[in-house]
């Protein structure tokens, strides 16, 4: 315990009150088994949600996943990673926002987790994300992205209205069976698009390399309207099924 710590115990007992000395850590573990206590975060005394969690660890820290369950929302305002190391499911459900990420959150790293039934799967107002191996699946927007920059890589994207909107780097990622798969621009490789209305719908630069489409209604679809609407391709792009490419008369 640090000097100023037991002074202030001290003083907290000599008054008749109590004053809890919990630090930060930088990693704290999740379980469905676990309390949300101001002494939680160890292996053998985790945490129960993610958002109490989030207050225990250090910025630039971990958040583990113990054991499969279901973690509840998260509003993230600093650099952190979330990591599933359960083998099983780590999931976020029947929330409206199941991830927020606000300006104020350089760095954030999430892995392995399972995202459904939501209005907003990953909301990210600032920072620099990168999300990987993880589901996201009967939402309104899987990904929205309001400002900051977020990639996508080996996750899946499914049944969304909006499978991700904003600026998005997607590699090695699948958008299937959306409204749209995505609506915005970005950079997207080595990527597949199937089975949605529209595979991506831009109106901005966009780059496609080693991506393949099939089975949408159209594949990529941009506005003429806009001048920066511009659809760079390394031409090794694969379309099967409907339109390959489609351009909006607005």
């Amino acid at each position: 315990m640090s000097h100023f710590c037991k002074a202030a115990v001290t003083v907290a007992l000599l008054s008749g009150g109590f004053l809890d000395c919990a630090h930060a850590l930088p990693r704290v573990w999740v379980s469905p088994r676990g309390a949300d206590v101001g002494t939680c975060g160890s292996a053998t005394s985790p945490c129960k949600t993610f958002q109490f969690a989030a207050t225990r660890v250090d910025p630039k820290g971990e958040i583990d996943v113990r054991d499969p369950g279901d973690f509840g929302p998260l509003i993230i305002d600093k650099s952190l990673s979330i990591v599933n190391h359960a083998g099983g499911t780590a999931a976020i459900t029947n929330t409206a926002h199941p991830i927020t990420i606000t300006p104020g959150a350089a760095d954030v790293y999430i892995h392995g987790l399972t995202i459904k039934r939501c209005t907003d799967g990953i909301l990210l107002g600032g920072g620099t994300v990168l999300v990987s191996h993880t589901i996201i699946r009967d939402c309104h927007y899987g990904i929205r992205v309001t400002s900051g920059q977020l990639t996508i890589r080996q996750s899946i994207i499914q049944s969304n209205s909006y499978g991700a909107s904003g600026f998005i780097t997607a590699i090695d990622t699948l958008f299937e069976k959306n409204f749209c798969g995505v609506t915005g621009s970005g950079l997207f490789i080595n990527s597949k698009f199937f089975q949605n209305y529209y595979g991506i719908y831009t109106a901005s630069r966009t780059i496609l390399g080693k991506n393949v489409f099939h089975g949408n209604n159209a594949d990529v679809r941009w506005s003429e309207r806009f001048l920066e609407s511009e659809i760079y391709s390394f031409q090794d792009n694969y379309y099967r099924g409907g339109y390959s490419i489609s351009i909006s008369k607005m």
